[in-house]
């Protein structure tokens, strides 16, 4: 078992830096890779006002830290459909920093940097490999192998 990191090509504009390119992926990894979860925790900067007010009367629990915002949202069909169909940003990525999937507060994957950066963790090869087979090409992979030396 290991952890398959999938960084994808990124870009900036004037109103957002560092974001993917293609964000092609995102349905496709929601409805194969989020099912196994019943809650998301979301971070958002504090500047991001839309962001934050498109989460805020769907969060369980929101909690400031700093220069972020943290949303603990529920992953009931509402939110489900919610966040599979509403979280590319028109103007580049998705609207969401970060997104951690737990189970038991064990992390299985994580979508940051506006979804330049998704950990699967907890994968064996196999699982790796058809996790990575959802991007396009413009993207690195690592796949660390936790029992590795």
């Amino acid at each position: 078992m290991g952890n398959v990191v999938v960084t994808i090509e990124t870009m900036s504009t004037e109103e957002k830096s560092s974001f993917p390119s293609n964000v092609s992926f995102w349905t496709n990894l929601w409805d194969n890779y989020t099912n196994e979860f019943q809650e998301v925790v979301i971070q958002c900067w504090k500047e991001e006002e839309h962001a934050i007010s498109e989460l805020s009367s769907r969060a369980a629990s929101t909690t400031n830290e700093g220069l972020i915002k943290i949303f603990s949202i529920n992953l009931n069909e509402e939110n489900r459909v919610f966040l599979r169909n509403y979280s590319i940003d028109p103007k580049g990525g998705l609207k969401w920093f970060t997104m951690f999937f737990n189970i038991n507060g064990d992390e299985r994957l994580e979508v940051s940097h506006y979804g330049s950066e998704i950990i699967l963790y907890k994968a064996d090869e196999e699982k790796a490999k058809q996790f990575i087979s959802i991007f396009s090409s413009s993207i690195t992979t690592h796949y660390y192998d936790e029992n590795a030396d």
